[in-house]
C-alpha cells in the first residue's frame, strides 16, 4: 500500500500555477509572494518595532528586492525603511571617523615611544 502524503497549501498552488502559468510557475510564485510580504510589510508591520530591527540587523535588502520595495509605490514606508539603514550606517561611519581622529591625535605619543626604546642599548 502506498503511503498517503499529506498535501500543504504549497503543493496545491504550485499544481494551480503549473496548470495556469504563461510564464514559469517558479518566477510567477516568488512574484506573487514578494507582492504579499511588500503588500504586508509596507502596511501593517512599518511601525512594528521587531520587524524594523531585524531588517536593520539583516542590513536591509539586496539591491534587486530594494528596488521592488521602491516601485511598490508606497514612498513613506520604503523611506522609514531606509532612515533605518541610513541611521545605523551613519552611526558607524561616525564611529569610524571617531577613531580615525583618536589615531591622528596619539602619533607623537607613540614617536616618543620610538624613540625611548630606540635608546636602550
Amino acid at each position: 500500500m502506498k503511503p498517503q502524503y499529506e498535501k500543504h497549501m504549497a503543493f496545491y498552488k504550485m499544481r494551480d500555477e503549473l496548470r495556469n502559468a504563461a510564464v514559469c510557475a517558479f518566477c510567477s510564485l516568488e512574484r506573487v509572494a514578494l507582492h504579499q510580504f511588500f503588500d504586508g510589510l509596507l502596511y501593517e508591520k512599518i511601525t512594528d518595532p521587531g520587524m524594523r530591527s531585524a531588517l536593520v540587523k539583516s542590513a536591509g535588502f539586496c539591491p534587486r528586492h530594494a528596488h521592488m520595495l521602491v516601485g511598490f509605490g508606497d514612498g513613506l514606508g520604503a523611506a522609514i525603511l531606509y532612515q533605518d539603514q541610513l541611521r545605523i550606517r551613519l552611526d558607524a561611519l561616525g564611529k569610524i571617523k571617531s577613531q580615525r581622529a583618536r589615531k591622528r591625535a596619539s602619533p607623537a605619543s607613540g614617536a616618543r615611544e620610538k624613540k625611548r626604546v630606540s635608546r636602550v642599548p
